[in-house]
């Protein structure tokens, strides 16, 4: 379960990985290492209790592309029924819509709320403050994973962690010197 059969040419637009790259491996190596592990428990759920909590509905997820980063997309999932192959899962992938001229760049983190490491980055965040995704949860050593404490100490001393929480998020300044 999970084994990518077809690559469309908006994957590897998008990814920059190539077809062969991804056809024949496990959905979770375009995933950020926290939902891979995930990934397997939550299709498995589905299939037992067929409760599609995400199945048919447009969302915004953050796969990863061929460097670790993040990479902000819309996917729409539906389970096609194959008579020959059982049944296929197939996820739809679109890229976010562009800025609007004037809007501010957006830099997208994935952070583990309970003990504060990053999970995934933007590029953007390489690009502007020099954080490579090498120190994110799956790529570094658990000595080495980034965590925001050390970055933006202001934003972990918010009392507690509704503030962190919001869907409108929130300003910080990142320090990165310590990289």
């Amino acid at each position: 379960m999970g084994i990518v059969h077809n690559v469309t040419r908006q994957i590897t637009d998008i990814l920059g990985f190539k077809k062969q790259e991804i056809i024949g491996h496990k959905v979770r190596k375009i995933q950020p290492q926290v939902w891979g592990e995930r990934h397997f428990k939550n299709m498995m759920r589905y299939f037992i209790t067929l409760n599609a909590t995400v199945i048919g509905i447009e969302r915004p997820i953050f796969p990863i592309d061929t460097n670790g980063y993040l990479v902000g997309v819309m996917i729409f999932i539906k389970i096609l029924p194959k008579l020959t192959n059982g049944v296929e899962v197939v996820g739809f992938l679109n890229s976010f819509p562009p800025r609007q001229e004037g809007e501010a760049d957006v830099h997208w983190m994935l952070l583990n709320i309970k003990d504060g490491v990053v999970m995934g980055i933007t590029e953007n965040f390489y690009t502007s403050f020099g954080m490579p995704s090498q120190f994110t949860y799956g790529f570094a050593s658990t000595s080495n994973q980034m965590t925001l404490d050390t970055i933006c100490p202001e934003l972990m001393a918010l009392k507690g962690t509704e503030q962190i929480k919001s869907p409108a998020g929130n300003i910080c300044s990142i320090d990165t010197t310590i990289i």
